[in-house]
């Protein structure tokens, strides 16, 4: 019995740095810009948080801002799920409006943006779902 326990240790421990050399390898091969590391995280959760019937609420830009994650019913035409996508967009829009916070009065600016346009942060702001993978035949 103790050997079949060291067997098993043994092929445990070779398979651990097999793999520990195979990821190292792996990375100089592929290396990871630091810029690129919030897209690399983003597109990560996408395929591993959220399935076809849910997406994100995200910045546009700043893909480490998530607002919300959120479900569609999958028997809800397009056209309805993209009414539902934008009504979520649409309230998180209002949300960051109010929030945007106010201007010095000192020195008097022009306007960032002409009056009854977005922010440049809601402007930024769109959702993102998992695309379902076609069927080849």
């Amino acid at each position: 019995m103790s050997r079949a326990r060291s067997a098993t240790a043994l092929v445990l421990t070779v398979a651990a740095v097999v793999w520990t050399v195979g990821a190292l390898a792996q990375e100089s091969l592929f290396p990871r810009p630091a810029e690129l590391e919030p897209a690399v995280q983003f597109w990560t959760r996408v395929y591993t948080e959220v399935d076809t019937h849910s997406g994100f609420i995200h910045d546009d830009l700043r893909l480490d801002i998530v607002y919300e994650t959120i479900k569609v019913a999958d028997d809800l035409s397009s056209r309805e799920r993209r009414r539902h996508i934008e009504h979520a967009i649409d309230t998180y829009q209002a949300i960051l409006n109010k929030l945007e916070p106010p201007k010095p009065r000192q020195v008097p600016l022009p306007p960032l943006k002409p009056p009854g346009e977005p922010s440049m942060v809601v402007a930024r702001m769109r959702g993102t779902k998992r695309r379902r993978r076609r069927r080849r035949i």
